[in-house]
């Protein structure tokens, strides 16, 4: 029987994606919203940005690990 391989999921995209909906879907759905709530999803899509950028980096070092 041969070893299974047990691999985290990726799921770093769906912190791109999520970031993507966060900075185009308020202007799309809502083009009248005040400044500081564009400025607050502005930053809330900042901080999904990088922590996807983060959890990227995270998977790739452990796909090294796997491999070497």
């Amino acid at each position: 029987m041969a070893a299974a391989h047990s691999t985290r999921p990726a799921t770093a995209y769906w912190f791109f994606i999520v970031a993507t909906f966060v900075f185009a879907v308020p202007s799309l759905i809502a083009p009248d919203l005040a400044a500081w709530v564009r400025a607050a999803l502005l930053l809330l899509g900042l901080v999904l940005v990088v922590m996807g950028g983060r959890q990227f980096s995270a998977e790739l070092r452990g796909r090294r690990r796997n491999a070497g």
